[in-house]
């Protein structure tokens, strides 16, 4: 059965994204871009939930799927870094091309899931998925399956006894620990996984107490801010992250239907993997624009982009969708012929 909650949630966290990357300047946005941080947390959530069903076939079969998303997005971001450079709007030809033999930039992308292009900041999500599903595939061959979910709370201080190792080392850019498959995707994409192992007892007890979930959720966002706010906690140190994603999710697996034939829930299912991976072009584009005519740095610009951004991605997701759909059509008419 479908779950059209968890559809929906695709498509508030994709738009979260688009939001993380071009929303509203501080002090007003800082909040809102801290909660929409519940997006990728969700998207690995929701890909460890599937895979807990998927025999190494199925896992082969989403590693294939997910390296050939991940390598054509970089493609098209060259080829359009490549352009931009060509009318004079980006860093250059020279310097876009000469990424490719920059074996620190290599390192970066294979290491620490770090983009390569600019504009690609993004899709390290797709290269943390992708080791994700390979670490998977391998601990399916043996008997550690059952021992993993062991370091759901361990990977996230990975980077802080990383980070106190770089100090050490007198390393001070300690960028690379961000955004990393260990430290930031793996978490979560266990959890995702655990809920399912577990999910017949966790919807049991959860059926009793939907309201408390909305409150240990509410309790969540608060400690988030505070985290940040107060304490200048890392992201991938944040308790209230979980606090937050977890009820969620729950309640998405509880209320499978809530959102049936809804909007949301139809964006989730067809639009919100194209709004994740074309929104950064599209903002470049609304960026170099705004530089061009004189008001990036305006700040009526600076609070209309967001309410810009969001409508567009989602235009761009369904100009591509249906494109995608009819050459498709295309090619199998032709090729019945």
């Amino acid at each position: 059965m479908e779950n059209s909650f968890l559809y929906a949630l695709k498509a508030f966290a994709a738009f979260a994204v688009v939001y993380i990357h071009y929303g509203w300047p501080a002090p007003v946005g800082t909040p809102i871009k801290a909660l929409a941080e519940f997006a990728v947390p969700i998207f690995f959530m929701i890909s460890g939930y599937y895979v807990f069903d998927k025999d190494n076939a199925g896992v082969k079969k989403s590693i294939k799927k997910t390296f050939l998303l991940f390598l054509a997005a970089n493609i098209v971001y060259f080829v359009f870094n490549l352009f931009t450079s060509l009318i004079g709007a980006g860093e250059g030809v020279t310097a876009n091309v000469s990424r490719l033999t920059d074996l620190k930039k290599w390192w970066e992308l294979l290491a620490f899931n770090k983009p390569m292009f600019p504009y690609t900041i993004h899709l390290w999500y797709l290269s943390a998925l992708l080791y994700c599903y390979i670490f998977i595939f391998l601990i399916n061959k043996t008997r550690l399956r059952k021992f993993i979910y062991i370091l759901i709370p361990v990977l996230p201080f990975v980077s802080l006894i990383a980070g106190n190792f770089m100090t050490d080392l007198g390393i001070t850019n300690q960028a690379v620990l961000r955004e990393d498959w260990i430290v930031e995707g793996m978490p979560f994409f266990l959890l995702g996984d655990l809920i399912h192992k577990y999910q017949v007892a966790i919807l049991e007890k959860a059926k009793k107490m939907p309201a408390i979930l909305v409150l240990i959720m509410i309790f969540g966002a608060a400690l988030k801010l505070l985290e940040i706010y107060v304490f200048s906690i890392p992201f991938e140190l944040c308790v209230g992250i979980y606090i937050l994603v977890i009820p969620l999710f729950i309640l998405a697996l509880l209320y499978p239907e809530k959102f049936s034939g809804s909007v949301m829930a139809n964006i989730g299912k067809k639009y919100s993997s194209y709004i994740y991976l074309w929104h950064m072009m599209l903002l470049a584009i609304i960026s170099g624009v705004a530089k061009k005519i004189g008001i990036l740095e305006h700040i009526i610009f600076g609070y209309s982009r967001p309410i810009l951004a969001l409508p567009l991605s989602f235009v761009v997701a369904y100009i591509y969708y249906g494109s995608k759909k009819n050459f498709r059509l295309l090619f199998l008419q032709k090729k019945q012929k």
